[in-house]
């Protein structure tokens, strides 16, 4: 079984991730984020009628978490997977 990794900052990809953590005190800050989401939704309270959108997520970066290598569902090469956010964005 994989043992889950926490970091403060992680680069994959010619991305850079820092958590809140790792920016603070620093004049430069590279912890905020930004995702669409599709999902459903309905416009109102009063409306039951669902829609599919996209939905923009705004939010900072608090968790970066290794969980290891994932096998595929074919078995073949396994994927690192990451999670990056703790608790949801808003």
């Amino acid at each position: 079984m994989p043992i889950a990794k926490r970091y403060f900052a992680y680069n994959t990809n010619g991305y850079k991730f820092r958590t809140v953590r790792r920016d603070e005190g620093l004049q430069t800050q590279n912890n905020g984020v930004f995702l669409t989401s599709n999902t459903t939704c309905v416009t109102s309270n009063n409306d039951e009628n669902l829609r599919l959108t996209n939905l923009p997520y705004y939010g900072k970066l608090e968790d970066i978490i290794d969980e290891g290598l994932t096998p595929t569902k074919d078995g073949g090469k396994c994927l690192r997977r990451l999670s990056m956010f703790r608790k949801e964005v808003h």
